[in-house]
C-alpha cells in the first residue's frame, strides 16, 4: 500500500487556504444572530460557515464544495427534538412511570445505606435491580439512538460535498449500524476495552463498504493489526494516569491504519496524524480560551465610573462576543490547518477522472435514496467532517 509515496509526482497534498480572519467575522456574525435569533439562525450561520471552510480545501486544481443549506440544518434540529422528546416520553412510560429524574438519588442512598451498615435487605436489592435495569435500558436506548443520528448525518454531510462535480453517497443501514455498535460496545467492555481496536476497525469497515465517491466504492483492504493493538493496550493502561490523554495516541494510530489502508479506484489515502499533533492542537486550544478569559477578566475589572452603565454594559457585551468568536475561529483553523497538513492523496488524480467518468458512463452510480430523516442531526461538528 505504500509504493505509490516513492513516486512524488504522485503525492497530491489537501491544501486548505481559508483565513483566520475570515472564518472569526463569520464566526462573530453568527454568534450576534444566534443571541438575538434565540438561537434560531444557529442554522444558517453554521451552513454558511461550512460552506466557506469545506470550500477552501483543494485538491489537485478543484476544490471542495458544500452544498447544503441552513434550512436543512433546521429541518434535523426540529426532528431531533422531537425524536429526543419521544425517546424520553417513552423511556418513562415503558420503564419508570415518570420517575427517572431521581433514580440516581435512589441508587445513592441504598449505596451510602450499604457503606454505614454493611448490608441490604431483599426489598432493597430488588428496588436497586430495578432502578439499575432501567438506567441500563436507558443508556442502551440512548447510545443506539446517538448511533443513529450520527450514521444519518454523515450520510446527509456526504451528500452535501461536492468535488469535479461529484458526491459521496453513503448506504447502509442506521439500524445495522447501531445494533453492531451497541454489541461492539458489549463485548469492548467483557473485554476490558482491550479489543476495541477490532470493533473500532469493523465499525469503519462497515462504512466504507457502503461508501461511493461517483460511483467508485471505497476499499478498506484488511492489514495486520498487531501495531494497533499494542497502541490501544499502552494507550488503555496509561488512560487512568493521563486523564484519558493517552488516547490520543491511539486515535491517531486508528486514523492511520484504517485510512492509510483505503483505496478509491486507482487513489489511496494517506494521513501522518500522531497523538502528539492532536495534544499540541488541544493544549493550544486550552491556552487560547485561557487567554481570552483573561483579557475578559481584565476588561471586566476595570474601572468604568467615568462612562455610563448603558455603555458599560453594551461595551462588556460586544466584548464578550469578539472573545467567543476569537476562541472559536482559532479552533477551527488549527483543526482545518492540521488536517490539510497531514492529509494526502496518492495516484494520478487525472487518470482517476477517467475511471469515474467511465463508472458513471456504465450505470455504476448507486443513486443517493433520500430519506425525509436524511439530515444533519447536529452530532457531526465541523472539524470532524474533513
Amino acid at each position: 500500500m505504500e509504493e505509490n509515496m516513492n513516486q512524488e509526482e504522485d503525492i497530491n497534498k489537501l491544501e486548505y487556504e481559508g483565513k483566520l480572519g475570515k472564518i472569526f467575522k463569520l464566526g462573530l456574525i453568527n454568534l450576534f444572530f444566534h443571541i438575538i435569533t434565540l438561537g434560531i439562525h444557529s442554522c444558517w450561520g453554521s451552513a454558511k460557515m461550512r460552506r466557506y471552510v469545506i470550500g477552501k480545501f483543494k485538491l489537485g486544481s478543484y476544490n471542495l464544495k458544500y452544498t447544503g443549506t441552513g434550512g436543512e440544518l433546521f429541518k434535523g434540529f426540529l426532528l431531533t427534538l422531537l425524536l429526543t422528546f419521544l425517546l424520553f416520553f417513552c423511556y418513562q412510560l415503558l420503564f419508570v412511570g415518570f420517575d427517572s429524574f431521581i433514580l440516581c438519588n435512589k441508587i445513592m442512598t441504598i449505596y451510602i445505606y450499604t457503606m454505614m451498615f454493611g448490608h441490604l435487605s431483599m426489598d432493597q436489592l430488588k428496588t436497586i435491580n430495578s432502578e439499575l435495569l432501567c438506567i441500563s435500558t436507558f443508556i442502551i436506548l440512548f447510545l443506539s439512538y446517538a448511533d443513529i443520528l450520527t450514521y444519518l448525518s454523515y450520510r446527509y454531510v456526504f451528500s452535501r460535498i461536492t468535488w469535479k462535480g461529484a458526491r459521496i453517497t453513503l448506504g447502509g443501514s442506521c439500524f445495522i449500524y447501531a445494533g453492531k455498535r451497541l454489541l461492539y460496545r458489549f463485548l469492548n467492555i467483557l473485554s476490558f476495552g482491550f479489543l476495541m481496536h477490532r470493533f473500532d476497525v469493523a465499525s469503519y469497515d462497515y462504512v466504507t463498504k457502503h461508501t461511493q465517491y461517483g460511483g467508485i466504492p471505497f476499499v478498506f483492504h484488511k492489514a495486520p493489526i498487531g501495531s494497533l493493538r499494542l497502541t490501544n493496550i499502552i494507550t488503555g493502561l496509561l488512560s487512568f494516569f493521563t486523564f484519558g490523554l493517552s488516547y490520543l495516541w491511539y486515535w491517531a494510530a486508528l486514523r492511520r491504519h484504517t485510512l492509510n489502508n483505503t483505496t478509491i479506484g486507482n487513489l489511496q489515502l494517506k494521513v501522518t496524524d500522531t497523538g502528539g499533533g492532536f495534544l499540541m492542537i488541544i493544549l493550544k486550544d486550552l491556552m487560547t480560551v485561557l487567554l481570552a478569559c483573561i483579557v475578559f477578566w481584565v476588561i471586566m475589572t476595570l474601572n468604568h465610573s467615568s462612562i455610563s452603565s448603558l455603555l458599560a454594559a453594551v461595551s462588556i457585551f460586544v466584548l464578550y462576543l469578539l472573545a467567543i468568536a476569537f476562541t472559536v475561529a482559532n479552533v477551527i483553523q488549527r483543526r482545518v490547518v492540521y488536517r490539510a497538513k497531514h492529509t494526502f492523496v496518492l495516484g494520478d488524480l487525472d487518470a482517476f477522472q477517467k475511471i469515474q467518468a467511465e463508472a458513471e458512463e456504465s450505470g455504476n452510480v448507486v443513486p443517493q435514496k433520500q430519506s425525509f430523516f436524511d439530515t444533519d442531526y447536529g452530532v457531526v461538528p465541523l472539524t470532524m467532517i474533513i
